[in-house]
């Protein structure tokens, strides 16, 4: 399936920056152990080549993910983007069992900041541009990097049949929904403004909040249609 990246819109108008307090162990999600457990439980079977592709693009996808993170946290020396970007890792390496498991060619470069698909490279230097301009830029920068990843991987989810693939992206959908939910709590915390949903629907995104402090631990299942897609079509 071609794979192309929307262009990016989020708000340009934001709050002064003010003393900003976070709670490490609020967001240093443990992830390591449940994201092995779903690669160790899957059967292999033959992969589509919808399969294939959705495997090589959230390889990558992940990875800019982690290193917008580690960007932005160097830049901002928050402790949020440090922890969802150790767990990013974690879905990169889930992702890359499988590609193994499959023989596939891992697409992956290995600096920060450096893609195979162009269009992840150039989402990435717009992101790293908007993120840098205040914390509460970065903050919106996360919550749209979560929000194309939900949409993305809930995409893919439809268009796959194989145990491995499914297992492996719904581990990673529900890091997503905590991702999202870490990084809206900080926004409003931080400009004193509500977070709007830049890709979801209203409806989709305040079910998954919703949901999220239902639960406590950010594990949620929908069955809403969440909007237009993210990072790929």
């Amino acid at each position: 399936m071609k794979k192309t990246i929307l262009t990016i819109t989020i708000l340009t108008a934001m709050l002064g920056i003010f003393g900003f307090n976070t709670l490490e162990s609020v967001y240093a999600f443990n992830e390591q152990s449940a994201v092995a457990q779903e690669v160790q439980e899957t059967i292999s079977t033959e992969l589509t080549q919808e399969e294939i592709d959705a495997l090589l693009f959230m390889r990558e996808e992940e990875k800019l993910a982690r290193d917008v993170y580690l960007t932005l946290y160097e830049k901002w020396d928050l402790v949020l983007f440090n922890n969802i970007a150790r767990s990013e890792q974690r879905h990169m390496d889930a992702v890359k069992t499988l590609i193994d498991r499959y023989g596939l060619v891992d697409p992956m470069l290995g600096e920060v900041g450096e893609f195979t698909n162009q269009d992840l490279q150039s989402l990435f230097d717009d992101l790293i541009i908007k993120g840098s301009q205040s914390i509460s830029d970065a903050l919106l920068v996360g919550g749209a990097i979560e929000e194309i990843d939900i949409l993305d991987l809930q995409e893919s989810l439809k268009e796959t049949s194989n145990a491995d693939v499914t297992r492996v992206f719904e581990s990673l959908l529900r890091g997503s929904y905590s991702h999202l939910k870490a990084f809206v709590n900080n926004y409003n915390r931080q400009t004193g403004e509500t977070y709007k949903p830049q890709y979801m629907t209203q409806i989709a995104f305040d079910e998954i909040i919703d949901q999220s402090n239902a639960n406590g631990n950010g594990r949620f299942q929908s069955n809403t249609t969440m909007g237009r897609r993210g990072g790929r079509r």
